[in-house]
């Protein structure tokens, strides 16, 4: 059952997932003649070495020489620009996002469910979005320039150009 839903890492043979939940596997065996319950199947997989697990940040890429030395001139420069006429500002593009009736997490107070796609493949997409913002440190004001299509130092310096 599990052979044509699970998938792996072809660098490190030993690690592989399924997609299916436990209480998916319990309703296919249900369908085969062998009702189980969700606890059952956790057991069997426990038995078989799969555990709830998610990707963790383990694997260091060691710190520069002189990265507290860069923090530091950073710090200057930023004491140096607060104390000028010059606006200071932060800017970063954020991911690219798909437009249309796509699942987006967090909660809203609605009188109705609101479906989506339960997939977010491009090809349903209306179109795709590409937020960049600047921040006016000084002035305690953000911008946000959108983009379709795509983050090139060109579309940088056009938000930064609408913004001036």
């Amino acid at each position: 059952m599990l052979e044509e839903r699970t998938a792996g890492n072809p660098m490190e043979e030993g690690v592989i997932w399924t997609d299916l939940t436990a209480a998916d596997v319990a309703e296919r065996l249900a369908q085969h003649g062998l009702p189980v319950s969700v606890h059952v199947v956790e057991q069997l997989f426990e038995m078989a070495g799969y555990g709830r697990r998610q990707a963790q940040k383990y694997c260091s890429m060691d710190e520069h020489a002189d990265r507290n030395a860069q923090f530091l001139r950073i710090a200057e420069f930023k004491q140096e620009y607060f104390a000028s006429l010059n606006p200071l500002l932060s800017i970063d593009t954020l991911k690219r996002a798909l437009l249309g009736n796509f699942y987006r997490k967090g909660k809203l107070f609605t009188k109705e469910v609101l479906r989506t796609f339960d997939h977010d493949y491009p090809s349903f997409a209306d179109g795709v979005v590409i937020p960049h913002g600047l921040y006016d440190m000084k002035l305690n004001r953000g911008y946000l320039h959108l983009g379709a299509s795509h983050d090139t130092s060109e579309f940088a310096c056009d938000a930064l150009e609408d913004w001036w």
